[in-house]
Protein backbone atom coordinates (compact mmCIF):
# COMPACT_ATOMS: atom_id res chain seq x y z
CA UNK A 1 0.00 0.00 0.00
CA UNK A 2 1.08 3.37 -0.67
CA UNK A 3 1.85 5.79 1.63
CA UNK A 4 -0.98 7.90 0.45
CA UNK A 5 -2.97 5.24 0.95
CA UNK A 6 -1.57 4.29 4.17
CA UNK A 7 -2.47 8.42 5.51
CA UNK A 8 -5.94 7.72 4.27
CA UNK A 9 -6.85 4.96 6.53
CA UNK A 10 -4.82 6.37 8.91
CA UNK A 11 -7.42 9.33 8.87
CA UNK A 12 -10.37 6.52 8.67
CA UNK A 13 -9.28 4.71 11.94
CA UNK A 14 -8.56 8.67 13.69
CA UNK A 15 -11.99 10.00 12.69
CA UNK A 16 -13.67 6.88 13.72
CA UNK A 17 -12.31 6.86 16.90
CA UNK A 18 -12.52 10.77 17.44
CA UNK A 19 -16.68 10.17 16.32
CA UNK A 20 -16.74 7.86 19.01
CA UNK A 21 -15.19 9.73 21.62
CA UNK A 22 -17.66 12.91 20.54
CA UNK A 23 -20.63 10.56 20.42
CA UNK A 24 -20.41 8.47 23.04
CA UNK A 25 -21.31 8.71 26.47
CA UNK A 26 -19.24 6.71 28.67
CA UNK A 27 -20.60 7.34 31.76
CA UNK A 28 -23.40 4.79 30.61
CA UNK A 29 -24.31 1.24 31.77
CA UNK A 30 -24.02 -1.84 29.34
CA UNK A 31 -27.44 -2.88 28.10
CA UNK A 32 -29.55 -5.78 29.66
CA UNK A 33 -28.70 -8.07 27.14
CA UNK A 34 -24.82 -6.82 27.33
CA UNK A 35 -24.23 -7.25 30.95
CA UNK A 36 -25.36 -11.03 30.45
CA UNK A 37 -22.48 -11.63 28.14
CA UNK A 38 -20.52 -9.63 30.83
CA UNK A 39 -20.86 -11.52 33.38
CA UNK A 40 -20.22 -14.86 31.62
CA UNK A 41 -16.98 -13.44 30.12
CA UNK A 42 -16.09 -12.25 34.23
CA UNK A 43 -16.63 -15.79 35.08
CA UNK A 44 -14.65 -17.14 32.26
CA UNK A 45 -11.95 -14.56 33.38
CA UNK A 46 -12.03 -16.10 36.70
CA UNK A 47 -11.50 -19.70 35.85
CA UNK A 48 -15.06 -20.69 36.33
CA UNK A 49 -15.91 -21.80 32.90
CA UNK A 50 -18.99 -20.33 30.90
CA UNK A 51 -21.61 -20.38 33.72
CA UNK A 52 -24.75 -18.26 34.88
CA UNK A 53 -23.87 -19.16 38.17
CA UNK A 54 -20.42 -19.98 40.15
CA UNK A 55 -21.12 -23.76 40.65
CA UNK A 56 -23.75 -24.42 38.50
CA UNK A 57 -23.77 -26.42 35.02
CA UNK A 58 -22.30 -24.46 31.61
CA UNK A 59 -25.22 -22.82 29.82
CA UNK A 60 -24.63 -20.52 26.75
CA UNK A 61 -26.26 -17.66 27.10
CA UNK A 62 -24.02 -15.27 25.75
CA UNK A 63 -24.59 -16.18 22.04
CA UNK A 64 -21.39 -13.78 21.10
CA UNK A 65 -19.17 -16.94 21.94
CA UNK A 66 -15.36 -15.50 20.66
CA UNK A 67 -16.04 -12.31 21.28
CA UNK A 68 -17.37 -13.48 25.17
CA UNK A 69 -13.81 -15.25 25.14
CA UNK A 70 -11.98 -12.45 24.13
CA UNK A 71 -13.52 -10.41 26.47
CA UNK A 72 -12.71 -12.88 28.81
CA UNK A 73 -9.07 -12.97 27.58
CA UNK A 74 -8.62 -9.30 28.05
CA UNK A 75 -10.05 -9.64 31.69
CA UNK A 76 -7.91 -12.36 32.61
CA UNK A 77 -4.94 -10.11 31.66
CA UNK A 78 -5.81 -6.97 33.67
CA UNK A 79 -7.89 -5.07 31.55
CA UNK A 80 -11.61 -4.05 33.89
CA UNK A 81 -14.31 -5.65 32.24
CA UNK A 82 -15.77 -2.68 31.21
CA UNK A 83 -13.04 -1.43 29.09
CA UNK A 84 -12.15 -4.26 27.61
CA UNK A 85 -15.29 -5.05 26.22
CA UNK A 86 -16.23 -1.20 25.34
CA UNK A 87 -12.24 -0.92 23.73
CA UNK A 88 -12.49 -4.64 21.96
CA UNK A 89 -16.23 -2.98 20.40
CA UNK A 90 -14.35 0.17 19.64
CA UNK A 91 -11.05 -1.34 17.88
CA UNK A 92 -13.42 -3.72 15.49
CA UNK A 93 -15.15 -0.78 14.40
CA UNK A 94 -12.05 0.82 13.70
CA UNK A 95 -10.98 -1.89 11.92
CA UNK A 96 -14.28 -2.31 9.79
CA UNK A 97 -14.19 1.24 8.38
CA UNK A 98 -10.49 0.85 7.24
CA UNK A 99 -11.62 -2.74 5.40
CA UNK A 100 -14.25 -0.82 3.89
CA UNK A 101 -12.11 1.80 2.35
CA UNK A 102 -9.73 -0.49 1.28
CA UNK A 103 -11.91 -3.13 -0.31
CA UNK A 104 -13.31 0.28 -2.35
CA UNK A 105 -10.59 1.05 -3.39
CA UNK A 106 -8.22 -1.98 -4.08
CA UNK A 107 -10.48 -4.43 -4.90
CA UNK A 108 -12.77 -2.40 -6.81
CA UNK A 109 -10.35 0.02 -8.00
CA UNK A 110 -13.13 2.77 -7.39
CA UNK A 111 -11.64 6.84 -6.62
CA UNK A 112 -10.27 7.29 -2.97
CA UNK A 113 -13.51 9.39 -3.00
CA UNK A 114 -16.07 7.03 -2.87
CA UNK A 115 -13.95 4.65 -0.97
CA UNK A 116 -13.55 7.89 1.51
CA UNK A 117 -17.23 8.32 1.44
CA UNK A 118 -17.65 4.60 1.93
CA UNK A 119 -15.91 4.65 5.16
CA UNK A 120 -17.80 7.76 6.62
CA UNK A 121 -20.90 6.40 5.64
CA UNK A 122 -20.06 3.49 8.41
CA UNK A 123 -18.47 5.79 10.87
CA UNK A 124 -21.32 7.35 11.00
CA UNK A 125 -24.00 4.95 11.67
CA UNK A 126 -24.96 3.29 14.28
CA UNK A 127 -21.69 1.80 15.53
CA UNK A 128 -21.77 4.48 18.34
CA UNK A 129 -24.84 3.24 19.86
CA UNK A 130 -23.01 -0.36 19.71
CA UNK A 131 -20.16 0.99 21.63
CA UNK A 132 -22.28 3.12 24.55
CA UNK A 133 -24.33 -0.20 24.81
CA UNK A 134 -21.33 -2.55 25.13
CA UNK A 135 -23.16 -4.70 22.03
CA UNK A 136 -20.54 -6.48 20.42
CA UNK A 137 -22.08 -6.33 16.73
CA UNK A 138 -18.93 -4.30 15.45
CA UNK A 139 -17.13 -7.43 16.28
CA UNK A 140 -19.35 -9.57 14.20
CA UNK A 141 -19.22 -7.19 11.97
CA UNK A 142 -15.54 -7.07 11.72
CA UNK A 143 -15.32 -10.39 10.91
CA UNK A 144 -17.94 -10.41 8.29
CA UNK A 145 -16.05 -7.76 6.61
CA UNK A 146 -13.09 -9.84 6.57
CA UNK A 147 -14.43 -12.49 5.08
CA UNK A 148 -16.55 -10.27 2.64
CA UNK A 149 -13.44 -8.59 1.38
CA UNK A 150 -11.76 -12.23 0.67
CA UNK A 151 -14.96 -13.05 -1.36
CA UNK A 152 -15.25 -10.16 -3.03
CA UNK A 153 -11.30 -10.21 -3.95
CA UNK A 154 -12.37 -14.41 -5.50
CA UNK A 155 -15.77 -12.98 -7.42
CA UNK A 156 -13.00 -10.12 -9.27
CA UNK A 157 -11.09 -13.12 -10.45
CA UNK A 158 -8.56 -14.00 -7.55
CA UNK A 159 -8.98 -17.22 -7.04
CA UNK A 160 -5.25 -18.39 -5.40
CA UNK A 161 -5.36 -20.64 -2.17
CA UNK A 162 -4.43 -17.92 -0.12
CA UNK A 163 -7.43 -16.05 -0.84
CA UNK A 164 -9.28 -19.26 -0.38
CA UNK A 165 -8.10 -20.04 3.02
CA UNK A 166 -8.26 -16.73 4.18
CA UNK A 167 -12.10 -16.92 2.78
CA UNK A 168 -12.21 -19.93 4.84
CA UNK A 169 -10.64 -18.73 7.90
CA UNK A 170 -12.56 -15.77 8.40
CA UNK A 171 -15.78 -17.31 7.56
CA UNK A 172 -15.26 -19.94 10.05
CA UNK A 173 -14.54 -16.55 12.47
CA UNK A 174 -17.53 -15.17 11.76
CA UNK A 175 -19.81 -18.73 12.65
CA UNK A 176 -17.55 -18.41 15.99
CA UNK A 177 -18.84 -14.94 17.05
CA UNK A 178 -22.59 -15.64 16.72
CA UNK A 179 -24.17 -18.60 15.31
CA UNK A 180 -26.26 -16.88 12.65
CA UNK A 181 -22.65 -16.39 11.22
CA UNK A 182 -22.68 -20.03 9.95
CA UNK A 183 -25.47 -18.67 7.08
CA UNK A 184 -23.75 -15.58 6.57
CA UNK A 185 -21.02 -17.12 5.35
CA UNK A 186 -22.56 -20.32 3.44
CA UNK A 187 -24.20 -17.05 2.03
CA UNK A 188 -20.94 -15.42 1.20
CA UNK A 189 -19.66 -19.20 -0.55
CA UNK A 190 -22.70 -19.00 -2.72
CA UNK A 191 -22.15 -15.82 -3.83
CA UNK A 192 -18.59 -17.08 -5.23
CA UNK A 193 -20.47 -19.79 -7.06
CA UNK A 194 -23.21 -17.25 -8.94
CA UNK A 195 -20.46 -14.94 -9.79
CA UNK A 196 -18.06 -16.96 -11.58
CA UNK A 197 -19.33 -20.44 -11.57
CA UNK A 198 -19.05 -23.81 -10.02
CA UNK A 199 -16.02 -25.11 -12.00
CA UNK A 200 -13.77 -22.23 -11.06
CA UNK A 201 -15.11 -21.84 -7.33
CA UNK A 202 -13.99 -25.53 -7.17
CA UNK A 203 -10.76 -24.68 -5.58
CA UNK A 204 -12.37 -22.31 -3.16
CA UNK A 205 -15.07 -24.76 -1.96
CA UNK A 206 -12.35 -27.31 -1.01
CA UNK A 207 -10.92 -24.66 1.33
CA UNK A 208 -14.19 -23.87 2.58
CA UNK A 209 -15.36 -27.34 4.05
CA UNK A 210 -11.70 -28.41 4.77
CA UNK A 211 -11.41 -25.40 6.94
CA UNK A 212 -14.61 -23.97 8.13
CA UNK A 213 -16.59 -27.13 7.27
CA UNK A 214 -14.17 -29.50 9.37
CA UNK A 215 -13.08 -27.13 11.87
CA UNK A 216 -16.37 -25.98 13.01
CA UNK A 217 -18.03 -29.30 12.90
CA UNK A 218 -15.54 -30.10 15.59
CA UNK A 219 -16.38 -27.02 17.64
CA UNK A 220 -19.88 -27.76 17.29
CA UNK A 221 -19.66 -31.00 18.39
CA UNK A 222 -17.40 -29.89 21.63
CA UNK A 223 -19.87 -27.19 22.47
CA UNK A 224 -22.84 -29.84 22.41
CA UNK A 225 -20.69 -32.15 25.03
CA UNK A 226 -19.81 -28.95 27.01
CA UNK A 227 -22.97 -27.38 27.25
CA UNK A 228 -25.38 -30.35 26.92
CA UNK A 229 -27.60 -28.88 23.87
CA UNK A 230 -26.43 -27.43 20.19
CA UNK A 231 -27.49 -24.03 20.44
CA UNK A 232 -26.91 -21.13 22.24
CA UNK A 233 -29.73 -21.44 25.31
CA UNK A 234 -31.44 -17.83 24.03
CA UNK A 235 -32.44 -19.75 20.46
CA UNK A 236 -34.31 -21.91 22.63
CA UNK A 237 -36.41 -19.23 24.29
CA UNK A 238 -36.63 -16.35 21.27
CA UNK A 239 -36.62 -18.94 18.19
CA UNK A 240 -39.54 -21.53 19.98
CA UNK A 241 -39.68 -23.48 16.88
CA UNK A 242 -41.97 -21.71 15.20
CA UNK A 243 -41.51 -18.59 12.39
CA UNK A 244 -41.40 -15.13 13.47
CA UNK A 245 -43.07 -13.29 10.94
CA UNK A 246 -42.30 -9.64 13.46
CA UNK A 247 -38.52 -11.05 13.21
CA UNK A 248 -38.30 -11.03 9.15
CA UNK A 249 -40.25 -7.72 9.02
CA UNK A 250 -37.79 -5.65 11.68
CA UNK A 251 -34.85 -7.41 9.55
CA UNK A 252 -36.10 -6.19 6.57
CA UNK A 253 -37.07 -2.49 7.79
CA UNK A 254 -33.61 -2.29 9.76
CA UNK A 255 -31.80 -3.75 6.20
CA UNK A 256 -33.30 -1.07 4.67
CA UNK A 257 -32.66 1.73 7.00
CA UNK A 258 -28.86 0.97 7.38
CA UNK A 259 -28.41 0.90 3.17
CA UNK A 260 -31.13 3.25 1.83
CA UNK A 261 -29.02 5.71 0.14
CA UNK A 262 -27.64 2.50 -1.43
CA UNK A 263 -30.43 0.40 -3.26
CA UNK A 264 -31.15 2.37 -5.78
CA UNK A 265 -27.27 1.61 -7.21
CA UNK A 266 -28.41 -1.99 -6.62
CA UNK A 267 -31.60 -1.81 -8.69
CA UNK A 268 -29.78 -0.13 -11.16
CA UNK A 269 -27.40 -2.73 -11.38
CA UNK A 270 -29.52 -5.62 -11.21
CA UNK A 271 -31.61 -4.24 -14.26
CA UNK A 272 -28.36 -3.58 -16.20
CA UNK A 273 -27.50 -6.16 -18.45
CA UNK A 274 -23.80 -6.04 -18.18
CA UNK A 275 -23.81 -6.20 -14.01
CA UNK A 276 -26.67 -7.96 -13.73
CA UNK A 277 -24.93 -11.36 -12.34
CA UNK A 278 -22.33 -9.40 -10.37
CA UNK A 279 -25.22 -7.41 -8.58
CA UNK A 280 -27.61 -10.46 -7.87
CA UNK A 281 -24.05 -12.30 -5.91
CA UNK A 282 -23.22 -9.01 -4.53
CA UNK A 283 -27.00 -8.86 -3.12
CA UNK A 284 -27.55 -12.75 -1.83
CA UNK A 285 -25.91 -12.61 1.72
CA UNK A 286 -27.38 -9.10 1.80
CA UNK A 287 -31.15 -10.44 0.98
CA UNK A 288 -30.33 -13.95 2.34
CA UNK A 289 -29.30 -12.88 5.92
CA UNK A 290 -32.03 -10.52 6.20
CA UNK A 291 -34.65 -13.46 5.73
CA UNK A 292 -32.59 -15.95 7.99
CA UNK A 293 -34.24 -13.67 11.24
CA UNK A 294 -37.84 -15.49 10.34
CA UNK A 295 -36.36 -17.87 12.97
CA UNK A 296 -35.89 -15.85 15.92
CA UNK A 297 -37.90 -13.02 17.85
CA UNK A 298 -36.75 -9.66 17.38
CA UNK A 299 -36.56 -9.37 20.90
CA UNK A 300 -33.41 -7.16 22.15
CA UNK A 301 -32.40 -6.00 18.56
CA UNK A 302 -31.40 -2.40 19.52
CA UNK A 303 -30.79 -0.27 16.95
CA UNK A 304 -31.50 -3.55 14.47
CA UNK A 305 -27.75 -4.92 15.31
CA UNK A 306 -28.58 -8.29 14.69
CA UNK A 307 -28.33 -6.80 10.68
CA UNK A 308 -25.59 -4.60 11.47
CA UNK A 309 -22.84 -6.51 9.42
CA UNK A 310 -25.04 -5.85 6.36
CA UNK A 311 -24.11 -2.62 6.60
CA UNK A 312 -20.09 -3.04 5.68
CA UNK A 313 -20.65 -5.39 3.40
CA UNK A 314 -23.20 -3.33 1.20
CA UNK A 315 -20.66 -0.69 1.65
CA UNK A 316 -17.99 -3.15 0.16
CA UNK A 317 -20.09 -4.09 -2.73
CA UNK A 318 -22.11 -0.89 -4.25
CA UNK A 319 -19.29 -0.04 -6.65
CA UNK A 320 -20.45 -3.70 -8.46
CA UNK A 321 -23.55 -2.05 -9.45
CA UNK A 322 -22.52 1.37 -10.12
CA UNK A 323 -20.81 -0.09 -12.68
CA UNK A 324 -23.47 -0.16 -15.04
CA UNK A 325 -24.10 3.34 -14.00
CA UNK A 326 -20.95 4.66 -15.69
CA UNK A 327 -21.13 2.34 -18.61
CA UNK A 328 -24.18 4.67 -19.18
CA UNK A 329 -22.21 7.58 -19.39
CA UNK A 330 -20.03 6.17 -21.87
CA UNK A 331 -23.29 6.70 -24.53
CA UNK A 332 -23.47 10.00 -24.02
CA UNK A 333 -21.45 13.40 -23.82
CA UNK A 334 -21.20 13.66 -19.82
CA UNK A 335 -17.53 13.89 -18.52
CA UNK A 336 -16.85 10.83 -15.97
CA UNK A 337 -14.68 11.74 -13.16
CA UNK A 338 -16.75 14.82 -12.91
CA UNK A 339 -20.01 12.81 -12.72
CA UNK A 340 -18.50 10.33 -10.01
CA UNK A 341 -17.33 13.19 -7.86
CA UNK A 342 -20.63 14.99 -8.18
CA UNK A 343 -22.39 12.41 -7.36
CA UNK A 344 -20.13 10.86 -4.29
CA UNK A 345 -20.53 14.19 -2.82
CA UNK A 346 -24.72 13.93 -2.94
CA UNK A 347 -24.60 10.72 -1.20
CA UNK A 348 -22.55 11.68 1.29
CA UNK A 349 -24.08 14.80 2.40
CA UNK A 350 -27.60 12.76 1.85
CA UNK A 351 -26.21 9.96 3.92
CA UNK A 352 -25.00 12.03 6.78
CA UNK A 353 -28.44 14.08 7.01
CA UNK A 354 -30.25 10.53 6.97
CA UNK A 355 -28.04 8.69 9.56
CA UNK A 356 -28.45 12.01 11.57
CA UNK A 357 -32.49 11.78 11.31
CA UNK A 358 -32.76 8.05 12.23
CA UNK A 359 -29.97 8.44 14.89
CA UNK A 360 -33.46 9.08 17.58
CA UNK A 361 -33.76 5.15 17.31
CA UNK A 362 -30.44 4.41 18.64
CA UNK A 363 -30.22 6.44 21.84
CA UNK A 364 -28.79 4.63 24.82
CA UNK A 365 -30.30 5.91 29.00
CA UNK A 366 -28.37 5.91 32.46
CA UNK A 367 -30.40 3.08 34.06
CA UNK A 368 -31.24 2.71 37.93
CA UNK A 369 -31.03 -0.87 37.73
CA UNK A 370 -27.35 -0.58 37.54
CA UNK A 371 -26.54 1.31 40.90
CA UNK A 372 -29.16 -0.91 42.33
CA UNK A 373 -26.66 -3.88 41.42
CA UNK A 374 -24.04 -2.09 42.81
CA UNK A 375 -25.93 -1.63 46.33
CA UNK A 376 -26.94 -5.34 46.20
CA UNK A 377 -23.25 -5.86 45.36
CA UNK A 378 -22.31 -5.37 49.12
CA UNK A 379 -24.22 -8.24 50.42
CA UNK A 380 -22.63 -11.02 47.84
CA UNK A 381 -20.98 -12.75 50.39
CA UNK A 382 -24.13 -13.96 52.47
CA UNK A 383 -25.27 -15.93 49.85
CA UNK A 384 -28.53 -14.75 49.29
CA UNK A 385 -30.13 -15.67 45.94
CA UNK A 386 -31.80 -13.13 43.36
CA UNK A 387 -34.96 -14.74 41.23
CA UNK A 388 -35.36 -11.55 38.10
CA UNK A 389 -36.86 -11.26 35.18
CA UNK A 390 -34.50 -8.33 34.58
CA UNK A 391 -31.15 -10.14 34.25
CA UNK A 392 -28.86 -7.94 32.81
CA UNK A 393 -27.45 -4.82 35.05
CA UNK A 394 -28.77 -6.78 38.58
CA UNK A 395 -26.77 -9.70 38.47
CA UNK A 396 -23.69 -8.62 36.77
CA UNK A 397 -23.17 -6.15 39.54
CA UNK A 398 -24.40 -7.72 42.54
CA UNK A 399 -22.76 -10.99 41.54
CA UNK A 400 -25.52 -12.70 43.88
CA UNK A 401 -26.73 -16.27 42.49
CA UNK A 402 -29.39 -15.57 40.18
CA UNK A 403 -32.28 -17.26 38.23
CA UNK A 404 -32.90 -15.88 35.09
CA UNK A 405 -37.07 -16.28 35.09
CA UNK A 406 -37.47 -15.54 31.23
CA UNK A 407 -35.11 -18.26 30.75
CA UNK A 408 -32.30 -16.54 28.60
CA UNK A 409 -30.08 -18.14 31.02
CA UNK A 410 -31.80 -21.29 32.00
CA UNK A 411 -32.35 -23.98 29.93
CA UNK A 412 -35.24 -25.71 31.63
CA UNK A 413 -36.89 -22.08 31.83
CA UNK A 414 -35.85 -21.75 27.96
CA UNK A 415 -37.55 -25.18 26.79
CA UNK A 416 -40.23 -25.19 29.57
CA UNK A 417 -41.94 -21.90 28.03
CA UNK A 418 -42.33 -20.20 31.26
CA UNK A 419 -40.70 -20.30 35.16
CA UNK A 420 -43.53 -22.47 37.66
CA UNK A 421 -43.87 -21.64 40.79
CA UNK A 422 -42.50 -25.26 42.17
CA UNK A 423 -39.16 -24.47 40.31
CA UNK A 424 -38.91 -21.43 41.93
CA UNK A 425 -39.45 -23.05 45.05
CA UNK A 426 -36.39 -25.40 44.10
CA UNK A 427 -34.26 -22.13 43.71
CA UNK A 428 -35.85 -20.14 46.94
CA UNK A 429 -34.93 -16.82 46.29
CA UNK A 430 -34.47 -13.95 48.42
CA UNK A 431 -35.10 -11.23 46.20
CA UNK A 432 -37.18 -11.08 43.49
CA UNK A 433 -37.29 -8.39 41.03
CA UNK A 434 -39.35 -8.05 37.92
CA UNK A 435 -41.05 -5.66 35.22
CA UNK A 436 -44.77 -5.70 35.29
CA UNK A 437 -47.39 -3.85 32.84
CA UNK A 438 -50.73 -3.28 34.39
CA UNK A 439 -53.86 -3.03 32.62
CA UNK A 440 -56.33 -1.60 32.51
CA UNK A 441 -54.80 1.87 32.87
CA UNK A 442 -51.58 0.71 31.16
CA UNK A 443 -51.74 1.53 27.44
CA UNK A 444 -48.17 0.87 26.51
CA UNK A 445 -46.93 -1.99 24.83
CA UNK A 446 -47.18 -5.40 27.06
CA UNK A 447 -44.28 -6.62 27.02
CA UNK A 448 -42.73 -9.98 24.89
CA UNK A 449 -45.48 -12.86 24.30
CA UNK A 450 -45.17 -15.00 27.55
CA UNK A 451 -44.13 -12.47 30.01
CA UNK A 452 -47.64 -11.51 31.43
CA UNK A 453 -47.59 -15.19 32.38
CA UNK A 454 -44.18 -14.73 34.35
CA UNK A 455 -44.88 -12.08 35.76
CA UNK A 456 -48.47 -13.99 37.07
CA UNK A 457 -46.37 -16.85 38.85
CA UNK A 458 -44.01 -14.23 40.57
CA UNK A 459 -46.39 -12.56 41.95
CA UNK A 460 -47.82 -15.62 42.57
CA UNK A 461 -44.92 -16.91 44.71
CA UNK A 462 -44.42 -13.53 46.61
CA UNK A 463 -47.83 -12.93 47.91
CA UNK A 464 -48.04 -16.79 49.04
CA UNK A 465 -44.23 -17.07 50.46
CA UNK A 466 -45.14 -13.35 52.19
CA UNK A 467 -42.53 -11.62 50.84
CA UNK A 468 -42.13 -8.17 51.69
CA UNK A 469 -42.36 -5.32 48.81
CA UNK A 470 -39.16 -3.17 49.11
CA UNK A 471 -39.59 -0.86 46.21
CA UNK A 472 -41.41 -0.16 42.87
CA UNK A 473 -40.07 1.80 40.85
CA UNK A 474 -41.40 3.58 37.30
CA UNK A 475 -42.27 6.82 35.68
CA UNK A 476 -45.86 5.70 35.78
CA UNK A 477 -47.61 3.63 38.32
CA UNK A 478 -48.47 1.10 35.80
CA UNK A 479 -45.13 0.28 34.37
CA UNK A 480 -42.90 -0.41 37.18
CA UNK A 481 -39.74 -2.33 38.15
CA UNK A 482 -41.03 -4.59 41.62
CA UNK A 483 -38.22 -5.25 44.62
CA UNK A 484 -39.94 -7.94 46.15
CA UNK A 485 -37.56 -8.98 49.65
CA UNK A 486 -38.30 -12.87 51.68
CA UNK A 487 -39.22 -12.52 54.98
CA UNK A 488 -35.68 -14.13 56.23
CA UNK A 489 -33.56 -11.72 54.19
CA UNK A 490 -33.67 -9.06 57.01
CA UNK A 491 -31.33 -6.34 55.91
CA UNK A 492 -33.29 -2.77 56.82
CA UNK A 493 -30.20 -0.82 56.01
CA UNK A 494 -29.99 -2.41 52.75
CA UNK A 495 -33.75 -2.10 52.08
CA UNK A 496 -33.57 1.57 53.14
CA UNK A 497 -30.72 2.09 50.70
CA UNK A 498 -32.89 0.42 47.82
CA UNK A 499 -35.74 2.49 48.45
CA UNK A 500 -33.73 6.16 48.02
CA UNK A 501 -31.27 4.75 45.68
CA UNK A 502 -31.26 7.17 41.98
CA UNK A 503 -33.39 5.37 39.90
CA UNK A 504 -33.21 6.38 36.33
CA UNK A 505 -36.15 5.02 34.11
CA UNK A 506 -33.79 2.69 31.08
CA UNK A 507 -36.71 3.74 27.88
CA UNK A 508 -35.94 7.85 28.68
CA UNK A 509 -33.20 8.07 31.34
CA UNK A 510 -34.90 10.28 33.76
CA UNK A 511 -35.49 9.59 37.45
CA UNK A 512 -38.06 7.30 38.10
CA UNK A 513 -40.41 7.25 41.39
CA UNK A 514 -40.77 4.86 43.94
CA UNK A 515 -44.51 4.02 44.01
CA UNK A 516 -44.46 1.86 46.93
CA UNK A 517 -46.04 4.38 49.10
CA UNK A 518 -49.19 4.21 47.03
CA UNK A 519 -49.54 0.32 47.73
CA UNK A 520 -48.96 0.99 51.38
CA UNK A 521 -52.07 3.43 51.33
CA UNK A 522 -54.53 0.88 49.84
CA UNK A 523 -53.27 -1.78 52.21
CA UNK A 524 -54.10 0.86 54.96
CA UNK A 525 -57.30 1.86 53.40
CA UNK A 526 -58.43 -1.65 51.89
CA UNK A 527 -56.98 -4.68 53.87
CA UNK A 528 -58.98 -7.39 51.94
CA UNK A 529 -57.76 -5.59 48.82
CA UNK A 530 -54.00 -5.76 49.67
CA UNK A 531 -54.17 -9.47 49.96
CA UNK A 532 -55.42 -9.68 46.99
CA UNK A 533 -52.43 -6.74 45.13
CA UNK A 534 -49.40 -8.53 44.28
CA UNK A 535 -51.05 -11.91 43.25
CA UNK A 536 -53.70 -9.95 40.40
CA UNK A 537 -52.16 -6.43 40.83
CA UNK A 538 -54.47 -5.77 37.64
Amino acid sequence: MRAGESMSVALIAVAALAHAYLIVDFSLPPAEDAAMLMRYAQHVANGHGVVWNIGDPPVDGATDFLFMIAVAALTYAGIALETATRGLITVAHVVTACIVYVTVRKVHRAPWSAALASSIYLVAGPATAYISTYFGAPVFADCAAGAWACALIIMNGSTSRAWSIAFAILSLLTGLVRPEGVLLAALMLISIVVAIGVKRSAPVMISFFAIFGALGLAYFLSRWQYFGHPLPNPFYKKGGGALHPAGIKDSVFNTVKFTLPLLPLFAIGLFSRNTRRATLAASIPILGFAACFILVSNEMNFAGRFQYALLPMALMAWPIPMRAVLCETERIDVNRSRLTTAAIAVFLIGALTYFQVVRDDWTHHADGRAPMGKLLHAYKNKNYRLATSEAGLLPLYSEWKTLDTWGLNDYTIATSGTVTFEYLETFDPDLIVFHAYDPPHYSGPTGLPGWSDMVHVLRQYVATKNFTLIAAYGQTPDDLHYYYAHPRANEPELFSAMRKVEYAWPETGRPATNHINEFQEIRERVPRAAAKWDLANE
